[in-house]
């Protein structure tokens, strides 16, 4: 989300694949943007809101994670006073036409910042870890929505492993016009 003078002036809220810790055991960190009529969409956003002025911030962004247990209740894991990392930038960027880093700075600058308008799409992305091992084929991607994927890895390629979200071995930003 981004503070301005004490009021959100945008937020988005979103479901990982897997808790960001999977990633070091091999499983890839996606992330999709829900829609606002989404069953949990008020539910977090309110929450996460709550959660960042009550811990004081006026002006900047703010990423906050959030358990959603079984039962249905909300458990506060962490805010960081940043922008959220990873590809969440670039998948912003697809669905509402905005540089969250931008608009974060010119919050922080006393800026006026630009209207924020969520296009006709629906984006998620992620990123992927670089498994132990030797690449041996790159399988290709076959989607019915537009998609942006980088390799950072190419046949022959080894790795050690994943001790951290630096060890990727591509990401991929996905757009479409359905939801589903």
């Amino acid at each position: 989300l981004l503070i301005k003078n004490g009021e959100v002036c945008f937020q988005a809220a979103c479901e990982y694949s897997f808790p960001n810790l999977d990633f070091q055991f091999g499983k890839p960190c996606l992330s999709l943007v829900l829609e606002e009529s989404h069953e949990l969409y008020a539910q977090l956003t309110n929450f996460a809101a709550f959660a960042v002025k009550s811990l004081g911030l006026k002006n900047g962004p703010s990423h906050v994670e959030i358990f959603v247990k079984e039962s249905g209740e909300l458990v506060f894991l962490e805010a960081a006073c940043r922008t959220p990392g990873a590809i969440m930038v670039p998948i912003y960027q697809a669905q509402f036409d905005m540089n969250m880093i931008e608009m974060a700075l010119d919050i922080e600058c006393g800026l006026d910042i630009a209207e924020i308008v969520k296009n006709d799409s629906y984006c998620m992305g992620g990123i992927f870890p670089a498994k132990q091992g030797r690449v041996n084929k790159i399988n290709k991607v076959n989607l019915q929505s537009e998609f942006e994927l980088n390799l950072g890895c190419q046949v022959g390629d080894y790795y050690d492993g994943v001790d951290s979200v630096k060890n990727l071995s591509g990401s991929i930003v996905v757009k479409g016009k359905s939801y589903a």
